[in-house]
């Protein structure tokens, strides 16, 4: 009786899970130099936008953002590898990228939109993802003005 009421609950089970939606995976394996837009009407928005996601491109290639909209390109397999993006928006985000060719994380200004995943917010995430005995090249172009007016006003007489 025991295997008779399985067999009843499989075969339930099996019912139900035929009227729930099918997710099939359209993620395609690597990365975009630069990040797909998002758009909310269909034409996705620009002039020479060819896909919405990687399942309208060919195989081998990638929806990715372009100046002009989303094109299918060929993905970069390393995101480590991928060129710091500033991207469209206007913001002065100080983040980190990993620099392949010199083998360390390096900071430069984000925008705040679009860009790629080779951005970092720390450097032991960019070290964590990457690896190598990445140092940061932090650049700070506010500490020698304060360094140089620090003395101004303050000397002993």
């Amino acid at each position: 009786m025991a295997s008779g009421g399985g067999v009843a609950l499989l075969l339930g089970l099996l019912v139900l899970s035929a009227d729930l939606p099918r997710i099939v995976s359209q993620d395609r394996p690597g990365y975009c130099l630069e990040l797909p837009v998002q758009s909310t009407d269909s034409s996705g928005g620009g002039s020479c936008n060819q896909c919405s996601s990687d399942a309208n491109c060919p195989p081998g290639k990638k929806c990715c953002g372009s100046p002009c909209g989303n094109t299918c390109q060929a993905p970069e397999p390393n995101l480590c590898r991928l060129p710091p993006v500033t991207g469209p928006c206007k913001a002065l985000i100080r983040q980190l990228y990993y620099n392949w060719g010199k083998k360390r994380c390096e900071e430069f200004i984000y925008g705040g939109c679009q860009g790629n995943l080779n951005r970092f917010d720390t450097l032991e995430m960019c070290q964590k993802a990457c690896g190598g005995q990445a140092q940061p090249e932090l650049h700070c172009s506010v500490l020698p003005a304060v360094l140089s007016l620090g003395s101004r006003g303050h000397e002993k007489t």
